[in-house]
């Protein structure tokens, strides 16, 4: 029961993390993309 709880737990924390890297990857994207438009204004 408690081993469950352990893993669901775990698996939580991964996808929080995975959801803070994808952030953080559109993040960098989206400040490329600012800079790109701003070069052509």
């Amino acid at each position: 029961m408690i081993n469950d709880i352990s893993d669901r737990h775990t698996g939580f924390i991964q996808t929080l993390n995975d959801l803070n890297e994808d952030r953080n990857s559109f993040v960098e994207k989206t400040n490329n993309f600012k800079k790109c438009s701003q070069t052509y204004n």
